[in-house]
């Protein structure tokens, strides 16, 4: 897929007074993003995207992304000057659909209860690589309690669920997030668990980062905030940036390593 020139706004409406963003819309290892200087959204939860016509601004899209609703649309000439002023690119706007069409999740995973509550002999029927590890990954948060109780995990399920919610924190904020947040309570094991899966790039990346940040953290949270708070200068923030642009070429297929990984040792998970 070509890169598409948008802009963009994320909430539940919008106007024709409202402030937009604008960004570049490219497809990585089969996912969509949307770019701009400082922020990166992952469009790999797509329940719904529709095209509707927006009085002073022109056809839009409107997209359900995971818990976000998302307004984007091509343009051929943007002033960012107030509310901003833009002429519609209406013909790559249409191809920017029929791409979001491609990428939305089945139909019967619409209804976000039974796609959250999928059970596990259902998930192995999934075919589409991408839902097969968004569904096992529900899975696995609801048996360990989003990992409060990771011990109820087996070793190969850990290893995936870790794998996961590290690459879900670092797209939504960059390894600062991944940190700071409860994902950081498994700052320690992740490496490993990139390693055994065979994503030797993504796990030098990672080592990049956690080094920067003294190479062992805390595991509890509070603690591991804290020390954070302590070490984080603008030197350090900027190394972590660097891990995330590094990251962000996905160096390493992680949706074919963890998939495959996941079907080697199907017996584990259960």
């Amino acid at each position: 897929m070509k890169e598409y020139k948008i802009i963009y706004y994320v909430g539940e409406s919008i106007g024709s007074e409202t402030i937009v963003t604008k960004g570049v819309l490219h497809e990585e290892n089969d996912n969509l993003y949307i770019v701009t200087k400082n922020d990166r959204i992952a469009l790999n939860m797509i329940y719904k995207s529709e095209l509707f016509k927006l009085n002073g601004l022109g056809t839009m899209i409107k997209i359900i992304n995971d818990t976000k609703t998302i307004f984007l649309t091509a343009y051929r000439i943007f002033f960012n000057i107030g509310t901003g002023f833009v002429i519609i690119n209406y013909f790559e706007t249409k191809k920017i659909k029929k791409h979001l069409d491609a990428k939305q999740i089945d139909k019967s995973f619409q209804d976000s209860n039974a796609f959250w509550n999928t059970d596990l002999a259902s998930i192995w029927k999934i075919s589409d690589k991408n839902q097969f590890l968004i569904a096992m990954n529900s899975y696995l948060c609801r048996k360990c309690n989003y990992g409060e109780d990771i011990g109820k995990l087996t070793e190969a399920e850990k290893i995936f669920y870790l794998n996961i919610q590290f690459e879900s924190e670092v797209n939504n904020g960059g390894f600062s997030q991944f940190f700071f947040n409860s994902s950081g309570d498994f700052a320690n094991e992740t490496s490993n668990s990139l390693h055994i899966i065979g994503a030797e790039q993504t796990e030098k990346i990672y080592n990049k980062a956690l080094l920067t940040l003294g190479g062992n953290l805390p595991k509890d949270q509070s603690d591991r905030q804290e020390l954070l708070d302590s070490i984080l200068t603008e030197a350090v923030d900027e190394i972590l940036n660097e891990c995330d642009t590094e990251f962000y070429k996905y160096p390493d297929n992680l949706e074919d390593l963890n998939f495959q990984f996941i079907i080697k040792n199907r017996e584990q998970f259960n």
